[in-house]
């Protein structure tokens, strides 16, 4: 069923008239329905709350526009839209086709504060909604009012203090959003969640403090995430102009600007923040700082800004894949140490980005692949089994099965003369959790002619928490609050096996788990082939080698290892199958089709780079090694090794292709090749 907006409202959505309350209407009396907006501009002076079970679609990006003294002060924000009325509130609700801005100066709005909880996958979320502030007719916001000025900022053009806040306590999908805005704005999209969250082609832009602030959050994915820098700073600087605000929000920078410190992030906007997170997956990051002052010739050089992501005080798996900066010295600042654009570049022409394939953050827990996730449908098996090569750390899937029955206690709250009694009624827990299981290698008679050992029967030990889930009620003066009990939350019974009590429903399951031992580790054996290719080919370019490797091989520096015996190609690249060629195949011995590099043994002297790094000594990895280790362990891979093996791969293909053309002519290094078996002439 389709709810249309009230057309007894003579000037809905005309841009002028005060719209709350008809709105706030027209969402209660759509629960359960789909609540139509027409195109329009609807005024909205005051929160607006969208409550569960509404399905809001717009016309043509119809616009809710925060306007009035009640958004003006910066220290006092106040929400536009309020999606779920507390933090937490479970319910389902879907918004697409809408556009969130600003009328005149607002500089307290909070354009969107997400609370609500899916109660299903993907049952809450926005698609194709976008915040666009300042720049349009009408919002007051234009050239005309808010001009680009290379000194001070514009008087009445600070727009907002937060685009978009996704609270602690919520969740939700969230597909082609677009945070944007010309004038002021102080912060981005703040994400606090930890419960699953998705991000599917996302941007912020253009706010002071920063685009993205991930603060204390898990269990997000984000896909395409795009960062743009204010293009009028450093002039001035953040925190200006909201120099006054800072701190209002959890996870605020500090703008603690000590001289000549690079990593603070007083010159420019954060790209990124990440601080506090664990289980966090972008897939894809365009950050980009296109301007300084309204000038591009910073790009080239990598000067427009000095640091783009601060990375500090993370937890297990957090990983940025495919990572990509423009204009900045530094792709980020990880825990006190500084990523060098220049050391990644991957273009040497304009705009000159650099990249990163993988980038694994600093942490305090265990990185992705550490962990091995069972699949849930083991607890539908008969016999329930899963394998891991110890030593291996094991999450158990939630058993669903059962479920059991708290009572909450009573609480007392008061205000002034005002007390009351909260009573909420016993919570049903339907899902189950568990500790991590940690497994080491204790079973006898495993050898490598089996294919797998039994590790063990094992009941997995239920997890605990230490907290109540936390309760809103309205005080005296109308305003809510939060309570919850002080007593310890109860603990669950250490096993679901045989001698445990029975459930309040359901039932425990009757068979224990049972992990296998897995035999083969195939991160050791990539390890021991490389190990054993690189002591036998060393010699060929031993100047390609990482030479600190091969100490372990036999004979290195003695007897043992003699050139030869390599294929095309050999010793360039790093387990790439090789073609056998004919010596002498072309003449000459010219058996090279790609360009090799550099041989040459001439000495000149290197520049030094000199920069104002801070002096840090970090308990963390260091994030200048540009190298990863293939399923999260085994050989080492770096730059120059891949760069190599691209070399090994064109050598290969190009001999090919001379055995299968016959005599077709080819220009390859200045060298006209006749033909496989044909003479080499210039």
């Amino acid at each position: 069923m389709v709810c249309e907006v009230p057309v007894d409202e003579a000037d809905w959505g005309d841009g002028q008239t005060d719209d709350s309350d008809a709105l706030q209407r027209a969402l209660y009396a759509s629960q359960g329905k789909i609540l139509f907006i027409d195109a329009g501009s609807y005024i909205l002076t005051k929160t607006v709350v969208v409550p569960t079970g509404v399905r809001v679609v717009g016309e043509t990006w119809s616009q809710l526009v925060a306007s009035g003294p009640g958004f003006a002060d910066v220290t006092q924000p106040m929400v536009m839209l309020r999606v779920g009325a507390t933090p937490g509130q479970g319910g389902n609700v879907e918004m697409q086709d809408l556009i969130f801005t600003t009328k005149g100066p607002t500089a307290g709005a909070v354009l969107v504060e997400w609370n609500m909880a899916a109660d299903a996958k993907g049952s809450a979320g926005m698609w194709d909604c976008h915040a666009r502030i300042g720049g349009a007719t009408g919002t007051d916001l234009t050239p005309d009012e808010c001009p680009a000025l290379r000194s001070g900022t514009a008087p009445n053009c600070n727009a907002a203090s937060l685009m978009m806040h996704i609270k602690p306590g919520s969740s939700g999908y969230f597909e082609n959003m677009w945070l944007w805005n010309s004038v002021y704005v102080a912060r981005g999209l703040l994400v606090e969640s930890t419960a699953p969250t998705w991000l599917y082609g996302t941007s912020s832009e253009h706010a002071v403090y920063y685009q993205y602030n991930f603060h204390n959050a898990a269990n997000i994915f984000a896909g395409m995430i795009q960062t743009e820098s204010s293009y009028y700073q450093p002039t001035p600087p953040p925190p200006a102009p909201f120099a006054n605000a800072v701190g209002l929000f959890p996870g605020d920078p500090t703008y603690a600007c000590a001289p000549n410190d690079e990593f603070s992030g007083c010159d420019e906007s954060w790209g990124v923040i990440v601080r506090g997170c664990e289980d966090i997956f972008i897939a894809g990051a365009g950050l980009y700082s296109w301007f300084s002052t309204y000038t591009q010739e910073c790009i080239a050089g990598q000067q427009c800004q000095k640091a783009m992501m601060l990375l500090e005080g993370n937890h297990a798996s957090v990983r940025f894949q495919h990572l990509i900066t423009i204009g900045v010295k530094y792709m980020a600042v990880m825990e006190g140490q500084g990523i060098l654009a220049a050391d990644n570049l991957n273009v040497d022409g304009h705009p000159f980005w650099s990249q990163i394939s993988i980038l694994d953050v600093a942490s305090d827990g265990d990185q992705f692949n550490d962990v091995v996730w069972v699949d849930p449908d083991i607890w539908n098996q008969v016999e329930p089994t899963f394998s891991c090569v110890p030593p291996c750390r094991v999450r158990i899937p939630a058993y669903t099965g059962a479920t059991s029955v708290i009572q909450f206690p009573l609480m007392t709250v008061s205000k002034d003369a005002w007390t009351s009694t909260i009573t909420v009624p016993p919570l049903t827990l339907s899902s189950l959790g568990f500790d991590l299981v940690t497994l080491a290698d204790n079973a006898a008679g495993g050898g490598l002619n089996r294919r797998s050992t039994e590790f063990g029967k094992i009941w997995p030990v239920p997890a605990t928490t230490s907290n109540w889930p936390v309760v809103v009620y309205t005080g005296p003066d109308g305003k809510t609050s939060t309570a919850s009990p002080t007593t310890a939350f109860p603990t669950p019974a250490p096993s679901i096996g045989p001698d445990a009590p029975a459930p309040a429903n359901g039932a425990w399951p009757t068979r224990p788990l049972i992990a296998l031992r897995a035999a083969v580790d195939p991160n050791q054996q990539i390890a021991d082939m490389t190990k054993e290719y690189l002591c036998r080919h060393w010699t060929a370019d031993p100047e390609h080698w990482d030479m600190a490797r091969l100490n372990e091989c036999p004979g290195f520096y003695g007897t043992g290892l003699t050139p030869g015996e390599i294929p095309i190609g050999g010793g360039w690249g790093w387990d790439v199958p090789e073609i056998v060629g004919v010596d002498g195949a072309l003449g000459g011995g010219q058996n090279i089709f790609c360009d090799l590099p550099p041989r040459s043994t001439t000495t000149t002297a290197t520049a030094t780079r000199t920069s104002a790094t801070p002096t840090a000594t970090p308990s963390r990895a260091d994030p200048s090694r540009n190298e990863m280790h293939c399923f999260g362990s085994g050989e080492p891979m770096s730059n120059a090794r891949l760069q190599y093996g691209r070399r090994t791969a064109c050598n290969n293909i190009e001999f090919q292709a001379q055995v299968q053309s016959g005599n077709r002519k080819r220009q390859s290094g200045g060298v006209e090749l006749k033909g496989v078996f044909g003479n080499a002439g210039g």
